[in-house]
């Protein structure tokens, strides 16, 4: 029963980790939304005061003598465009970040599974790459699976890599119980 509760565990500690990550990316990300709706806004106002002075000016018969005042305000639009794109260049960024840090968190809970074919599966696939059985086929290895989960007896640091036999932040065995109390 307690590999049971230690497996759910670490599912819900993963689920955690991932929609508060997911949620500070969304927040992020509205932030950046915002300026970009505000900026778009202002470009659009910008071009129509353009394209009215520039009407007027044709209309007037002195387009000719305003040149200047159209080239500002067309400088004014080209800033614009590149802070929208810099915002842009923003989203992407913060994306690209959440999804390597998720995959990063994703694969630090639980290891990988060996197939009967000896191909490893990465944790979550449904089917062996290899050979293609599905992995809820396999048999469960119970001492693997609570040795996957399991902590440090010494520092409680998490084991991660079921094939390690000392903890990675204190260097205590994992088979040999704690030598402090």
């Amino acid at each position: 029963m307690s590999d049971f509760l230690n497996r759910v565990k670490g599912v819900v500690n993963k689920g955690v980790t991932t929609a508060s990550v997911k949620l500070k990316e969304s927040v992020e990300i509205g932030k950046i939304d915002t300026k970009l709706k505000s900026l778009s806004s202002d470009k659009n106002e910008r071009i129509l005061e353009l394209g009215n002075i520039v009407y007027t000016l044709f209309k007037q018969g002195t387009l000719k003598d305003q040149r200047t005042r159209i080239e500002e305000k067309c400088g004014a639009i080209q800033d614009i465009d590149r802070k929208i794109q810099d915002a842009e260049n923003e989203i992407m960024r913060v994306r690209k970040e959440t999804e390597e840090f998720l995959g990063r968190t994703q694969s630090s809970f639980l290891s990988d599974i060996k197939c009967n074919c000896g191909n490893m599966i990465k944790q979550g696939a449904k089917f062996c790459t290899s050979c293609g059985r599905n992995v809820s086929e396999l048999p469960v290895d119970l001492e693997k699976e609570k040795s996957v989960l399991s902590s440090c007896s010494n520092c409680g640091a998490q084991r991660t890599n079921t094939d390690a036999k000392f903890c990675q932040q204190c260097g205590s065995s994992f088979s040999q119980p704690s030598s402090q109390a």
